[in-house]
């Protein structure tokens, strides 16, 4: 693991919240917090509550829109803010600790001056803030406020691909282990999500209906032809016969597969909106499928947003491979995605305008292979929210109370999940299972490899795979309700993260 620093002006502070995702941790210095401009400050807000982490060194000077930043990541209410200041812009009361907290998806540590002195003859504090704003896993924090160090996770010395169907994998198999690695690990969500997502009107085409037209062909072409054109005294018209009867046959196995594949070129999404406790959406992610019927540039316009092709194999070892002759939604959840083998590597998509504010993406989609692309923004969702979130809070955590305050206005459709410490899932009696339960566990919880074998979460990236989508700690007493709903062909998730007891 390598930590990169990356040190900006406070001029050249982001004023778009997109623009952090590069980062993990921002620290303000005291200076820098003075000198940030509400519009900037305003974006880290919000970045910070879509997952960021930050630190924050207050000194005095302050103005009113620094005042209002704090209270924006300690989550205040007009009713009562955290923090306030007096004419000198110092804040009331003066503290004398470290403030460790919880702003929305993320984290926030403020450390006011008045202690910075001190913190060199108090280690065991500065690492519990470390441990914390990394978002370390509770046993790995635990450990490095001990120690300074986190601890190498259980069976880190050799991480197994020895994928065998039908059976669980082998941790003390050597012959198919690698070297414990902290990138994206493999994953079965995306081919699970593509399948998911996949029309329910196309069909493959049955291997009946290939034999029985090859046997056909043949037929016409060897005995039909010999015989009939025998019959008729005609067979010099085999010249005519054979190229007419190859044309009508490609004719029929075109029409034959536009027929169970589709004539139309069809999009489907998963969108998750992760809900603040006031019901507003700190972020959005959509993850589309998009079936082309006939090979075309897919283009879409975006604004304030991310977009980036999702790799469903992203991590697979290399010896993996695919296996001819499997139809383009064949998963196996021990392999992942076996998608058809196009034989060359796709074109890279294009971008025009101005990225992230307004743009254009293009990437050349093949004929009826299934794409799965990525859009993630802090920006209002394109799904309505929950008008009366505070009585949904209120009910927490009885999910029928819940489908009964969500059904008092209007009828309610949709299925409520709780997921709670060791991915523990509920489901409440009126769900339907429009979404599996894997598929959401996976979402909300995750695994525990990789880089997220030491930390719950990863701020957000906006890249093309589903490591940041998790924000929980499995191994603490945190919780999320999962509201499942469908938009047209669409499934919409609203998440709402609960953290500690």
């Amino acid at each position: 693991l390598i930590t990169s620093v990356v040190r900006l002006d406070p001029e050249d502070l982001p004023a778009q919240p997109l623009a952090y995702t590069s980062f993990d941790v921002v620290v303000l210095t005291a200076e820098a917090f003075k000198q940030a401009s509400e519009r900037q400050l305003q974006a880290l807000a919000r970045w910070v509550k879509g997952g960021g982490s930050v630190c924050v060194f207050v000194s005095g000077g302050l103005q009113p829109h620094h005042i209002w930043f704090l209270n924006q990541l300690a989550e205040s209410t007009s009713d009562g803010p955290a923090f306030l200041s007096d004419n000198a812009g110092n804040l009331l009361p003066a503290r004398k600790e470290i403030l460790s907290l919880r702003t929305g998806l993320g984290r926030s540590v403020i450390v006011p001056e008045e202690i910075v002195a001190d913190l060199n003859s108090n280690a065991a504090t500065c690492r519990q803030a470390a441990a914390f704003l990394w978002k370390m896993r509770s046993r790995q924090a635990q450990a490095i406020v001990d120690s300074g160090h986190w601890e190498p996770p259980a069976n880190s010395s050799m991480q197994d691909y020895s994928f065998v169907r039908g059976q669980p994998p082998n941790r003390n198999n050597p012959q198919f282990a690698e070297p414990l690695s902290y990138s994206v690990q493999p994953t079965g969500l995306g081919a699970e999500l593509m399948n998911l997502l996949m029309p329910r009107t196309v069909r493959l085409i049955p291997f009946s209906a290939l034999i029985g037209l090859l046997v056909l062909f043949l037929l016409m072409i060897g005995p039909g032809d010999y015989f009939v054109l025998g019959f008729l005294r005609r067979r010099r018209f085999t010249w005519v016969m054979f190229p007419a009867t190859s044309i009508a046959f490609t004719v029929a196995t075109v029409l034959m597969a536009n027929h169970y594949l589709g004539l139309r070129d069809q999009r489907r999404s998963l969108i998750v909106v992760d809900l603040a406790k006031d019901g507003t959406a700190l972020r959005w992610n959509r993850y589309e499928l998009v079936f082309a019927a006939r090979d075309k540039q897919s283009v879409t316009e975006l604004k304030d947003a991310l977009w980036a092709p999702l790799d469903v194999r992203a991590g697979v070892p290399n010896f993996v491979r695919v296996i001819p002759g499997r139809p383009y939604n064949s998963y196996n959840p021990n392999y992942g995605y076996l998608g058809g083998d196009s034989g060359r590597e796709p074109d890279p998509p294009l971008y025009d305008g101005v990225l992230p504010v307004h743009f254009q993406t293009s990437e050349a989609i093949r004929q009826w292979q299934p794409e799965v692309n990525r859009i993630f923004s802090f920006e209002p969702p394109p799904v309505p929210l929950f008008p009366d979130w505070r009585a949904i809070e209120e009910a927490w955590p009885n999910l029928q109370n819940i489908r009964a305050k969500l059904s008092q206005k209007k009828s309610f459709s949709g299925d409520l999940y709780a997921i709670s410490r060791a991915n523990s899932i509920t489901a409440d009696s009126g769900s339907t299972g429009i979404l599996p339960p894997s598929i959401l566990e996976e979402l909300c919880v995750g695994d525990s490899r990789g880089l997220l074998s030491l930390v719950s979460q990863i701020s957000p990236t906006g890249g093309g795979n589903f490591e940041d989508a998790q924000a929980m700690d499995a191994e603490t007493y945190d919780s999320v309700l999962a509201i499942v709903t469908q938009s047209g062909d669409d499934i919409v998730v609203y998440r709402r993260f609960f953290y500690g007891n």
